[in-house]
């Protein structure tokens, strides 16, 4: 009587992992590809002393949005750089902007944040940006990196990306990444069912 009792429960627990994972075969991956891209306009004078121009667009096909960027000159490949609070930032009106920093202990640090940077849109904003000479070059700029946070089904989420020169005035960048959110939900329920089964079988 305890064999046939035996092997009922290791039949349905036989059972019970066979359709969990049938079930976690069947989910869509949900795979999330994130992505940005953007460009940087100087205004070419010397001494630099004018408004230079960054655009960022979330290219990301699926809708994610990005919350925050943070462009940090501090990783460039030759002189420092740094923006000059002394002419004002300015930003065409569009996306949503929540704040900006300037951090004043690492002057080549800046922090946008947003809530409502949807996929497709592009965010504009003007500063002047300058080396230890009071002008700029991309060669100067190039290597600076562009980090842009996005929600991935409510996870945060960075995807880098490094400024690249292209031509004597401008830089642009662009970087995307894939993220696949581990299927939970199904992976939590298989566990369950499996414990209720060897639970079964020891009693």
């Amino acid at each position: 009587m305890k064999h046939r009792s035996d092997q009922t429960l290791l039949r349905w627990s036989g059972c019970c992992l066979a359709i969990v994972f049938a079930c976690v075969s069947s989910q869509p991956a949900n795979a999330a590809t994130i992505s940005h891209s953007g460009t940087f306009f100087d205004d070419g004078s010397i001494p630099d002393s004018g408004t230079d121009t960054f655009t960022i667009t979330n290219t990301s096909p699926d809708s994610h949005d990005i919350t925050t960027l943070v462009i940090d000159f501090s990783t460039v490949f030759k002189s420092p750089v740094t923006f000059d609070d002394t002419v004002p930032f300015e930003f065409i009106p569009g996306v949503e902007l929540v704040g900006f920093i300037t951090d004043v202990t690492t002057p080549g640090l800046m922090t946008l944040t947003f809530n409502d940077f949807q996929a497709g849109e592009s965010f504009t904003f003007t500063i002047d940006v300058d080396d230890n000479n009071a002008r700029v070059d991309s060669w100067r700029m190039a290597g600076a990196t562009v980090t842009a946070t996005f929600d991935v089904a409510g996870s945060p989420t960075n995807v880098a990306a490094l400024m690249l020169a292209g031509g004597s005035n401008d830089l642009n960048w662009s970087n995307s990444a894939t993220v696949v959110p581990e299927p939970g939900t199904v992976t939590l329920l298989g566990i369950g069912l499996t414990g209720l089964a060897w639970g079964g079988r020891r009693r």
